[in-house]
């Protein structure tokens, strides 16, 4: 009965690592599904006018910086693609709408903004899904003080106002 601890430890070992095994793959098959469903997604007709404000990016800045690299004293007006993601299971507002850059959440919609997104995702058949539009970041500019902005972010979709 001495061997019985050892062989417990091995079963308990043993299915640690076929659950982990497990794991990773529903990572790797949920990425592919992901990339698939982004590679399909709704883009949103390009306007130019970048009229749609982000919000939330002050918790984000981190993000930003990786995405824009540094900023010379002028700071930055770089263009990216923005994937706006419906977040129903957002705990402060389960019409939230998050919004990504390479990856990154870089902020949401507002409240307003997302009602209104959402409204226009079903009209065109898209609810609850993820989309595409054109993106600005701009900000990390040197100010009188010697530090530097923050990055914000806009969004070339129709105004919500």
């Amino acid at each position: 009965m001495a061997w019985m601890p050892f062989v417990v430890l091995s079963l308990l070992v043993g299915f640690a690592w076929y659950w982990r095994g497990l794991k990773r793959r529903a990572a790797v098959i949920s990425e592919k599904v992901r990339r698939q469903a982004l590679d399909n997604a709704l883009v949103w007709p390009e306007l130019g006018q970048f009229g749609a404000e982000v919000v939330g990016e002050s918790y984000y800045q981190a993000a930003l910086t990786r995405i824009v690299g540094s900023a010379d004293d002028a700071g930055v007006r770089q263009l990216e693609q923005a994937v706006l993601v419906p977040e129903d299971d957002n705990p402060h507002d389960s019409q939230a709408v998050g919004v990504y850059i390479q990856d990154f959440k870089v902020g949401h919609l507002s409240r307003e903004g997302a009602r209104t997104f959402r409204r226009r995702l079903a009209a065109k058949k898209a609810k609850g899904l993820p989309s595409k539009c054109g993106a600005l970041v701009v900000g990390g500019h040197k100010l009188e003080n010697g530090t530097r902005a923050s990055y914000g972010v806009w969004l070339d979709i129709k105004s919500f106002d």
